[in-house]
Parts: C-alpha cells; sequence; structure tokens
C-alpha cells in the first residue's frame, strides 16, 4: 500500500500512459553491447586461496579504493594495501577476524573495521596504526565522516561518534540491542547539517550531530509486518536535499521531509508493497531497491511513484550507478549491466564467487572481488 496526500489513482494513470516500464526476466542475454563493457582480466590477489576455492566464502570487507591504492583483506591472516598500478603489495596488517564491512578511506589515513569489534585507523603509505579503539559490537554497515568525527553503528545498534584524531568517544547513542538477528548491508546512518540520522529495526532517529542528544524518533514497524522475519533498513539512506528515503527488508519505502524536521512528516511511504528487499541505492532523483525475488525498481524521490522495473533470474543484492549505467549483482556472483532511463539490458556475466560488496572504478575500468580474493576488472569503452 501507498499512502501519501493528493495522489490518488496517480500509478494507474502513469500505466495508461505507458510512463511505467516492465521488462521481461533477463535470460541468456548474448551480450547485446559487449563492445561497451569488455572483460580485460582477473587479478589473482591470493593465488593459494583461488586455488582452494572454498564454497560460498564472502569476504564483506571486499576492497576499498582511493586512487590507485586498494585497502582490504586479503585472507583469513593478512590486512593489505595494494597498488594497481605496479601491481604490488605495498604494506601488510595482522588480520582480527576478518574486515565486517569496508574500509574507509580519509586522506592520508584509513579505518579498519574487524570482527572483533576493534576500529583501527592506519597510516595509508607505511601502515603503521595510529590508533585503535574497541566497541561494544562490530561495524556492520558503511563508516561515516562529518568534520572532525567519525560515525559508525554496531550490531548492537550502538552509534558512537569518534575523533578522527585520537579516537576518543565523543558520544555514543544505545538504540538497544535488536531483538531479532541482524541482516548484512543494513543502511549506514546519514549527517546532514547538524544532525544525524539512523535507522534500526523499529525506529528511526534523529539526533544532534555535537552531543548524540534525541531530537525525535518514529517507530517504522509496519503493523502488519512487526512479525517480519527480517525489518532491517538496508542499503544506503538516500538524501534528496529536502528529503530522506529508507527501505527496510520487511517491504517498506518510506520518504521524510526534512523542511520541518520533526517525526510523522511522511512524504510518502509504501507500505509491504515490495517483498524482501535486498539492497537501495540513490542517485539523481531516483531511489532504487533490489528485491529477493529479483526484481529491481526505480522509484521517483518525489512521489515514490515506479518509472521502470525489471525482474532478474537471479536475487539483485547490490546496486551501484556508473554514469548512464546501473550495476546490479547478485552474492551468487551474477552481474548485470543496465541503462539507467529505462533499465534496458547491455551485458551480463557470472563471476567465480560470491559477490557481496559493490564494484568500484578506476580510470576506464570496473572492478568486483570475490570472496576468492579475485578482482575481475572490466573495461568500459
Amino acid at each position: 500500500m501507498i499512502v501519501r496526500p493528493l495522489l490518488i489513482g496517480v500509478v494507474s494513470i502513469l500505466l495508461a500512459a505507458g510512463c511505467i516500464h516492465q521488462t521481461e526476466p533477463t535470460t541468456n542475454v548474448k551480450h547485446p553491447n559487449s563492445i561497451d563493457f569488455l572483460k580485460v582480466a582477473v587479478h589473482k590477489l591470493d593465488p593459494q586461496l583461488d586455488e582452494k576455492k572454498p564454497i560460498a566464502r564472502a569476504n564483506y570487507g571486499g576492497w576499498t579504493q582511493k586512487a590507485s591504492y586498494l585497502i582490504g583483506e586479503l585472507n583469513d591472516s593478512w590486512v593489505t594495501l595494494y597498488d594497481l598500478e605496479s601491481k604490488s603489495f605495498l604494506w601488510w596488517l595482522k588480520n582480527r577476524n576478518g574486515l565486517s564491512t569496508q574500509a574507509f578511506f580519509d586522506q592520508d589515513a584509513a579505518y579498519l573495521p574487524f570482527y572483533d569489534g576493534t576500529l583501527v585507523k592506519v597510516d595509508i603509505v607505511s601502515g603503521k596504526v595510529i590508533w585503535q579503539v574497541s566497541l561494544d559490537s562490530f561495524i556492520a554497515s558503511s563508516i561515516v565522516k562529518k568534520d572532525n568525527r567519525i560515525f559508525a553503528v554496531t550490531t548492537n545498534q550502538t552509534l558512537y561518534a569518534l575523533d578522527q584524531t585520537t579516537g576518543m568517544t565523543f558520544w555514543a547513542f544505545d538504540a538497544g540491542v535488536p531483538s531479532i538477528m541482524n541482516l548484512r548491508n543494513q543502511a549506514a546512518p546519514i549527517a546532514v547539517f547538524d544532525h544525524l540520522y539512523f535507522s534500526t529495526q523499529a525506529k528511526f532517529y534523529c539526533l544532534n550531530i555535537e552531543d548524540g542528544t534525541l531530537v525525535w524518533k518514529q517507530d517504522v514497524a509496519i503493523p502488519n509486518l512487526v512479525n517480519s522475519k527480517f525489518n532491517d533498513p538496508v542499503g544506503q539512506i538516500g538524501f534528496t536535499g529536502t528529503s530522506l528515503i529508507l527501505a527496510y527488508a520487511n517491504g517498506n519505502v518510506i520518504s521524510y521531509s526534512l523542511e520541518e524536521n520533526t517525526k510523522h512528516n511522511f512524504l510518502w511511504k509504501h507500505e509491504g508493497d515490495f517483498s524482501s528487499i535486498n539492497t537501495s541505492f540513490y542517485s539523481e532523483g531516483i531511489f532504487y531497491i533490489g528485491t529477493h525475488e529479483g526484481w529491481l525498481y526505480a522509484l521517483d524521490s518525489t512521489s515514490g511513484d515506479v518509472f521502470w522495473k525489471k525482474k532478474f533470474h537471479f536475487s539483485v543484492d547490490m546496486i551501484f550507478i556508473n554514469g548512464d549505467k546501473i550495476i546490479v549483482n547478485s552474492n551468487s556472483g551474477m552481474i548485470s549491466v543496465l541503462s539507467v532511463l529505462d533499465g534496458k539490458d547491455l551485458f551480463y556475466e557470472r563471476l567465480s564467487g560470491t559477490v557481496v560488496t559493490p564494484p568500484f572504478a578506476y580510470k576506464n575500468s570496473l572492478y568486483f572481488s570475490t570472496g576468492m580474493g579475485n578482482l575481475y576488472q572490466f573495461q568500459i569503452r
């Protein structure tokens, strides 16, 4: 059900006018536009790991890119900095049960979130540890920086504000331990002006960014979906300039107005219209959501209406925009490239190994990392 003021029957009108497009399921696409997307190389960063071919090994730390530098978890023993230009490893750091999410680059430093609950800041050039802190649990969503502060949410639903220079805790907001299991790929907090917004399985919070005090909180659990197996916020929080958009695993999509910055200030919301949402992504007025059933939806961020939708034969677990192309991938290793305009197929490929982190772009190539320690490079022409 979609709820918003003075917009009764809009979707029906758009359907009649041909403004909403639905494409057929993608099966056996023969690379109709392969001249624009060409596989160049497979970089085996850890040949021994690739040789073992561990079944369904997932690397949630992936590789984070800054210029030609990549930082990530090479294997169970080491985290490293890799240079794409020289194709060499520049330094090594002992792994601590694995990276729980992707590293975060900031000027000449990087922040490494480990499964043992520590957050470590290292110098990019030398790999030297600048500081480390122990949190109440591991970080499961992207790290966010605002001014001189680092913000991170742990799986215990505690939001930390840390000093980027010393690692000292400015404040911590405890939203309560989740009542059910957390999902991966949770939406990270977002800083807008003097406020920080983040969501848990049950509530959406607005905090004062300076001291962490609560400005308001909003229930986001849908009455008929409160017993849903998963209610986590997924993907990313979309910021349009005047509103925030959130997607939840239970099928709920909500747009909040920031003009008055009060709770209950909805612009529109879908209540359970989409089943099992895995991820979301915002870009240039469009809010994209991907589902476990293989649907990709492009929503108008202003009204919540569906511009177009597309069905795949695999689960849509990650969405990434590069220029005029949408890249979607499944944890199983399927990737597909589409047109931003209408969702038209351009290319697809099955990679060997799990893919649980978004690709990154460097020069004229896109790179995908797999759980086997391989980087697949595709050239964009």
